[in-house]
């Protein structure tokens, strides 16, 4: 029963840790329990600086819970919503990590990964399933996508190239696929 009530305390998502010991007292055993509360919540900071999501929605976001003590439990739901934001707009593959430092003056940090497009290959396939030289040019196909390396992967943005690239009549079929960079 203590155990459960420990991790009650713990879970409330308010105390960095949760620790007790029992003392001998003179009408029996006495329980002491010792929190480490969180520090008091007072701004985020994201990693890299550079990232479409505004400092000022973030604000927005966490804003009533400023000047309060940081809830573990409030902090999650805030960052799925954050994870939302970015997947409602296509950005499928940002990934938000943390927090990764919480530091003493109740500032939190937070990693966000938006998933950046390193490298567009193209390949043609044969009926047989095997690469082959295409007879189309590269620069014909890349100049109708919009999705560029160096910018961040956007699933709409993808879907509207396929389209154009599919209105110029010139495939039976587009496929794309997805992978992790080498680097």
């Amino acid at each position: 029963k203590l155990k459960k009530d420990l991790n009650s305390i713990y879970l409330s998502g308010l105390f960095s840790g949760v620790k007790f010991k029992t003392e001998e007292g003179p009408l029996g055993v006495r329980l002491v329990v010792n929190v480490i509360p969180n520090p008091i919540f007072k701004g985020v900071k994201v990693n890299p600086r550079e990232v479409i999501i505004s400092q000022k929605y973030l604000n927005n976001l966490f804003n009533k819970y400023y000047g309060k003590t940081l809830n573990f439990n409030i902090l999650k739901e805030k960052i799925n919503e954050i994870k939302k934001w970015y997947e409602d707009r296509g950005y499928s593959l940002a990934r938000i990590s943390g927090p990764e430092r919480i530091s003493d003056d109740g500032r939190v940090q937070l990693n966000i990964d938006e998933g950046r497009v390193s490298k567009i290959e193209l390949r043609f396939i044969g009926n047989d399933e095997k690469v082959r030289k295409g007879k189309t040019k590269d620069w014909v196909i890349k100049r109708e996508l919009k999705t560029r390396p160096n910018s961040i992967f956007n699933r709409k943005i993808l879907e509207e190239d396929i389209k154009r690239l599919y209105s110029l009549s010139l495939f039976n079929d587009i496929k794309v696929s997805l992978g992790p960079d080498k680097s």
